[in-house]
């Protein structure tokens, strides 16, 4: 990624994305359906008090589709951000903003997700927020955004990579726990021999 700034041009977001406006006026998503989204850059359950609440006005964020947190402090320096990568379709709050890609043939989702998941991102958002009690990152802010754009292609490939890479991750952790179980009862059994 960071090799895609030198090597490739730069290009407003705002070119490349669009709002998604849709809402849950028919109300066929239910409080199951409902998310937050976290600082960690994923979707949460919601830990919202639901009672009583219409989920008539809440955003629908269709699988591939982005949401994120306007207000910006108060959150650890980092912009509260989701990308749906499952095959479920979420309800969030009407006070989020939520977007899509416009042509997956010339921005994958799944590389923009990778650079707004990057520290420099958070760090931009924050240098970029407004206001005096509540500072936000609103939509006119996230479309002036500079990228870097390879081609459709090294994307994929850019995206392929970081899921290996986080898969690894995933199996190295799961090894180590494993091996604090495993490890107090080797020992205790050498020690037996």
């Amino acid at each position: 990624v960071v090799d895609c700034k030198a090597k490739y041009p730069m290009v407003k977001l705002g070119e490349y994305i669009e709002l998604n406006d849709k809402v849950n006026a028919n109300e066929k998503f239910s409080l199951e359906d409902v998310k937050g989204i976290s600082v960690a850059k994923c979707f949460i359950d919601t830990k919202a008090d639901m009672d009583g609440v219409s989920l008539k006005s809440y955003k629908v964020i269709d699988p591939k589709g982005f949401c994120y947190v306007t207000v910006t402090s108060r959150n650890g320096e980092r912009i509260s951000l989701a990308y749906n990568n499952s095959k479920e379709t979420y309800i969030a709050s009407s006070s989020y903003i939520s977007f899509n890609v416009k042509d997956e043939n010339l921005l994958s989702p799944g590389y923009l997700y990778i650079l707004l998941s990057r520290s420099e991102f958070d760090r931009l958002a924050r240098f970029n927020s407004w206001g005096s009690a509540r500072e936000t990152f609103d939509w006119a802010d996230m479309c002036r955004v500079d990228i870097p754009l390879p081609p459709i292609e090294v994307q994929k490939a850019i995206v392929n990579l970081y899921h290996c890479l986080e898969e690894a991750k995933k199996i190295s952790s799961q090894a180590r726990e494993q091996l604090k179980t495993l490890c107090p009862a080797l020992v205790q059994r050498a020690s037996k021999a």
